[in-house]
């Protein structure tokens, strides 16, 4: 796999020029007098629902489709699985993540078409069965199409 469908930039954190004091009671993970345990600073578990402030969740889309892009990438690169990954935004924009057997499926008109009427589908898919027998007959041809040929059974 190519290295070139990791599309982030690492960042490196600025250097402190003024040498800090730190509390000893925050390392040990005593908590200082005073300070609720929900004050604390670091990561924080959130109520999963719908972020009614469109601002907020444009911040949050944006965070979370880079994360979920990244893992589709660690995924595919650690267990060499081929990966698919499609992200709509609520203003209709389409996010793909494709390993490169998978390419055509999103590069292709009949791909395109395909993800098109997915995303046309009323919202519950309730025709989501037929979609996902378009998609896995694609698959599968793609699949025959890539098998290698077994030699054992010829003489």
């Amino acid at each position: 796999m190519q290295s070139n469908y990791y599309p982030y930039d690492s960042y490196v954190a600025p250097q402190l020029s003024n040498a800090t004091t730190v509390d000893e009671s925050l390392i040990s993970g005593d908590e200082p007098e005073g300070i609720a345990p929900d004050k604390r600073s670091g990561r924080r578990k959130i109520k999963i629902e719908y972020i009614d402030d469109k601002s907020r969740r444009h911040i949050t889309f944006s965070k979370r489709k880079a994360g979920i892009m990244k893992k589709a990438y660690e995924l595919s690169t650690l267990t060499g699985t081929q990966v698919l990954l499609l992200v709509v935004s609520e203003t209709g924009l389409v996010y793909t993540f494709t390993t490169p057997k998978l390419q055509p499926i999103v590069a292709k008109p009949e791909g395109k078409n395909l993800i098109q009427s997915c995303l046309n589908a009323s919202d519950p898919p309730t025709q989501s069965s037929e979609s996902n027998n378009d998609l896995h007959q694609i698959l599968t041809k793609k699949a025959k199409k890539n098998k290698p040929k077994d030699s054992s059974n010829t003489k």
